[in-house]
């Protein structure tokens, strides 16, 4: 086998390699906040006989003074909730109504705006339900009340990575096709 040959087989090889790490490793995951919510209580969509307070506990510290919580009932009544307390490294929220009482029956969202300490943020919902009786009631929350905030993604969307993918692809041909070329006109 003639060196040139030798040559331009490494230099394909090589560019194989590479146009796979470039287009597989933007496709992986960004292992940011997906599921922003370690756990909640009351958990989400569970039925309970009384609630006097709300912990929403988040995968990772948040900025406590970029933080928005609400508490909308299914009849579309916000209820006023007390200032948050911030626990566990501002990892876990307390929430309790302004009034220091009960909440009464019915189906419940709990919507949250935050900021996380490395600048992910995240806006989602909590929904729960309050029977004394522990039975639920089978309410569906209204469709036309999108609120206290939208629904947390289920996964990333990666519709924005295309451009980055075939911009790599067309240099990377490029650059083998300018690597073939200097191997042949060496020849």
């Amino acid at each position: 086998m003639t060196r040139s040959i030798r040559c331009a087989r490494r230099a394909a090889a090589l560019l194989v390699l590479v146009l796979t790490a470039v287009l597989v490793a933007p496709a992986t995951p960004a292992h940011g906040h997906v599921q922003p919510i370690a756990r909640t209580d009351p958990a989400r969509d569970s039925v309970v006989r009384s609630v006097d307070l709300i912990t929403v506990e988040f995968t990772g510290p948040i900025r406590t003074t970029a933080t928005t919580f609400t508490l909308r009932s299914s009849d579309g009544v916000d209820h006023a909730l007390a200032a948050p307390e911030f626990a566990a490294g501002d990892t876990v929220v307390r929430l309790r109504p302004a009034d220091g009482d009960d909440i009464p029956d019915g189906l419940y969202r709990v919507g949250y705006q935050v900021s996380f300490t490395d600048g992910h943020p995240a806006v989602g919902v909590v929904q729960f339900e309050v029977s004394r009786s522990g039975e639920s009631r089978g309410e569906s929350w209204p469709a036309d009340d999108p609120a206290p905030g939208r629904a947390e993604p289920e996964r990333l969307d990666a519709a924005g990575q295309w451009p980055w993918l075939a911009g790599g692809a067309v240099v990377l041909v490029a650059g083998f096709g300018l690597v073939v070329w200097r191997l042949r006109s060496r020849a």
